[in-house]
């Protein structure tokens, strides 16, 4: 998909948001997770990722928002 998305961009020559829902949550190991990391901070160094997850990513400028106790702090 993320080869899709960099095919897309490359014609339309403008970014796309990438929105990650839970990515530790599907069954994928540690290992991929990271590859995945990896190829986002290679390929995709100026999308604006989103992630929505209980768990902490190493990239880049992260802007992050907590809900804590059913309010966005």
């Amino acid at each position: 998909r993320l080869a899709c998305l960099l095919e897309v961009e490359k014609h339309l020559n403008i970014k796309f948001p990438i929105i990650l829902d839970s990515p530790s949550g599907k069954e994928i190991d540690k290992q991929n997770i990271e590859a995945m990391v990896e190829i986002l901070k290679r390929d995709f160094a100026n999308n604006q990722i989103i992630i929505a997850s209980i768990y902490e990513y190493c990239l880049p400028n992260i802007n992050k928002i907590s809900i804590i106790n059913r309010l966005i702090e």
